[in-house]
């Protein structure tokens, strides 16, 4: 190869040719296979657990989640972003600075090694954070979850994920320099704490240790972004899907960083049609995951039922149309602003960029060839910056340049701090070889920044760095941090009012509450889904004692609640043999209660659960006198027995509250089914307030539909109903409640 220069690559032409294709074709192949797999294998599979003696029901088991596979993989490129930002800030400072010794050399190098550092301890620090949140939610509900509320999530995980990935669609141009970064963006790129960071070091003598602390809370912030949004998908995951959803958005992360990596390196001439071309590819991919989420979540929800034909096709072409627009508008503004600054001659600000070789700079994709001396100043950090002018001669594998143009030497995440061997820029060379401080010439640079360290850490007690190390710290601070940035409209020097204009401080605000909201939203929906699953798990446990109590085979032995005659007198009975040599009729199987009378038999066959929880939901801050009256009121129970139904819906809210809450988010409000694989807020209130368990409920009121033999919204077999009921039979064995009572009592009571 020819005599080595700084890097040109970006200002290299190339010609498009197939060739150019060819190291696109396996990163491709492994996106759509990774992107095939995750979708078919984060679809559900149901198990049901058969028999009630082990106390579980049925399931939703997920191999994959979309959504943490999404974050993991977005995260991989701003994490890049943002470690390449301090690093190339900390080396085009070092380059601007008049001074040069060997102990500021030295101190350059121990920066970039604390930068290191900081992506370490970020890395840390949030591997806890997400293990505790997922240990903390996937621990209460790892059985008895909710199937329709995991169904639910499952959808919106896919949906999240499209978003995430049509947002990656939106950046590719800005990641392959075709874009320029805009002033204001909904989910930045970088933390903008580099810029502070280093000009504190610098200039305001901070130490390598706070510099280190700014490197932990840069990259923190990106994952700290996603800990609340993230909750309600570990509902149920296990921890093989966890993990395995960890490893394939990395590996998923680190497919699309690679392809930005070949496309900067290979393509000028036609930058812009590829880059669009990938980024219509990301959308397209991006609006056949959204259409598999809504999918996926009316499953559980069925609220779009008979009209599938038509919803999930609208929505692909709905969500891909308003991708192809969000694009079409920002490209036609980059194109605008590229315009005027060349005609006004205004040069962009510094930008962190993904590998070494690139500038730091968005540039063009039109633009020319710079000066020499830009290149040089803005080289990556800790890379030779000297490569071949022919771009195909350093490719060659045979090039003893061609590792230094490899994903894996540019990539921050591989990248090794070296002090000899050619990987720091001449002035860092000079100075090492003019001075002597003290740190011997063969000192690796972790060696030099220990020395720093030690020197800054005088006098730290043991438990101060332990409290430095624990992930705590960090993670306030950023809470604070993002607090002051979401809440901070009348803040002196807040972003709101840096923004340019009236219609992009209303976006802002749009923004953040949309953010709060979801996040809000996540958090609310985690902790009903937790309650939830503890309810159904005591659920579990209590149902077969009203099951044994009140409704087992001894439901139609023992005492019995008779009447002589319609609108007559209403007595118990230890027997329906003694009742029948009284010659009297039986109402219902077990003794009177406080409903065993002709208003409220009149009432049985008609809907009781409506009105009962709505009035529940009226007076759900009230005492039992306020939900009493209003049960009395829109149905019209007797005064006592209206007491007891106020009651069981007071037992029910305690114990069954989070239960119906999941019940209205999957729509399963109407749902009345019971049994042992099948928890809804029914089988809940049977368990916990009939029999005594807390409540006893049934006792009280003596009269309800199963001991009068009386069909309701509870579908249930025969041989759970009161079978020794007089009261004439339809064509199902139902006992014909309304047919006996037509005509009414004139005294119902």
């Amino acid at each position: 190869p020819a005599e080595p220069t700084q890097h040109k690559i970006n200002t290299m032409n190339m010609k498009l040719s197939a060739s150019s294709w060819r190291p696109f074709l396996p990163p491709l192949t492994v996106l759509v296979a990774a992107l095939a797999v995750a979708s078919a294998y984060a679809s559900p599979s149901v198990e049901v657990q058969e028999g009630s003696e082990d106390n579980t029901v049925e399931g939703v088991t997920r191999y994959f989640d979309a959504f943490l596979i999404a974050v993991m993989a977005w995260n991989v490129m701003v994490v890049t972003l943002e470690v390449n930002d301090f690093r190339q800030r900390l080396i085009v400072a070092f380059e601007a600075s008049s001074a040069s010794s060997r102990q500021l050399t030295h101190r350059c190098v121990a920066s970039l090694v604390a930068v290191r550092y900081g992506l370490r301890d970020a890395l840390i620090d949030w591997s806890i954070m997400y293990s505790a949140s997922y240990g903390i939610v996937a621990g209460i509900t790892y059985t008895d979850a909710d199937p329709d509320s995991l169904q639910v999530f499952l959808g919106f995980g896919l949906i999240y994920s499209a978003a995430l990935m049509a947002l990656c669609g939106l950046k590719f141009p800005q990641w392959a320099g075709i874009h320029r970064i805009p002033h204001y963006q909904a989910i930045k790129d970088t933390s903008n704490l580099a810029k502070q960071a280093v000009h504190e070091l610098n200039c305001e003598g901070s130490s390598l240790t706070d510099f280190r602390y700014k490197v932990r809370l840069g990259v923190g912030k990106h994952f700290a972004k996603f800990i609340y949004v993230l909750l309600p998908f570990h509902v149920g995951l296990r921890v093989w899907s966890y993990l395995c959803s960890i490893l394939l958005g990395g590996l998923f992360g680190h497919v699309v960083l690679f392809l930005v990596f070949e496309f900067r390196k290979r393509f000028d001439r036609h930058r812009v049609a590829v880059g669009i071309g990938t980024s219509v590819f990301l959308f397209i991919v991006s609006a056949l995951i959204f259409a598999r989420g809504i999918y996926v979540v009316d499953e559980g929800w069925k609220r779009f039922s008979g009209n599938e034909h038509w919803i999930i096709p609208l929505s692909l072409c709905g969500w891909l149309g308003v991708c192809l627009i969000v694009l079409g508008v920002r490209h036609y503004g980059q194109r605008r602003v590229s315009r005027e600054e060349e005609e006004g001659g205004e040069e962009e600000e510094e930008r962190p960029s993904l590998f070494g070789y690139e500038r730091s700079t968005m540039d063009n994709a039109v633009a020319e060839d710079e000066s020499e001396e830009d290149d040089a100043a803005l080289t990556q950090p800790l890379l030779d910056g000297s490569s071949s002018a022919d771009r195909r001669a350093v490719m060659e594998k045979s090039s003893p340049e061609s590792h230094r143009q490899s994903y894996f030497y540019e990539s921050a995440y591989f990248d090794r701090v070296k002090l000899r061997g050619g990987t720091i820029t001449e002035s860092l060379r000079s100075d090492l070889e003019s001075e002597n401080d003290g740190i011997d010439e063969t000192a690796t640079p972790q060696h030099v920044y220990k020395q720093f360290a030690s020197i800054e850490k005088s006098g730290v007690k043991w438990y101060q760095s332990l409290w430095q190390f624990l992930p705590f710290q960090p993670a306030w601070r950023l809470s604070v941090i993002e607090t002051s940035f979401t809440f901070g409209c009348c803040v002196k020097d807040s972003t709101y009012k840096k923004l340019p204009s009236l219609p992009v401080k209303f976006f802002f605000v749009i923004i953040q509450i949309l953010k709060v909201f979801i996040n809000l939203l996540s958090i609310y929906v985690t902790v009903v889904a937790c309650g939830a699953t503890i309810q159904r798990k005591a659920t579990v446990t209590k149902l077969p004692y009203p099951e044994k109590v009140l409704y087992g085979p001894k439901m139609n032995k023992g005492p019995v609640c008779a009447f002589d005659e319609k609108c007559g007198d209403i007595r118990t009975f230890p027997a329906k043999e003694d009742a029948h040599a009284s010659n009297f009729t039986i109402a219902h199987c077990g003794p009177c209660g406080s409903c065993s009378n002709w208003n409220d038999f009149r009432l049985q066959p008609t809907d009781l659960a409506t009105p009962a929880r709505t009035c529940g939901q009226m007076h759900l801050l009230d005492g039992i006198s306020e939900t009493q009256a209003c049960i009395q009121r829109d149905i019209g129970f007797t005064e006592e027995c209206a007491l007891h139904w106020a009651k069981n819906v007071v037992c029910s809210r305690q114990h069954c509250a989070f239960i119906y809450i999941q019940s209205l988010m999957t729509n399963q409000v109407g749902n009345f089914e019971v049994g042992p694989h099948t928890i809804t807020s029914a089988t809940c209130s049977e368990a916990s307030c009939e029999a005594g368990n807390p409540g006893n409920f049934v006792a009280k009121v003596g009269a309800n539909r199963r001991r009068m033999n009386i069909r309701s919204e509870i579908a249930r077999p025969l041989n759970q109903q009161c079978q020794i009921v007089d009261i004439e039979k339809d064509s199902k064995k139902f006992s014909d409640w309304t047919a006996f009572m037509d005509p009414e009592c004139e005294h119902s009571t």
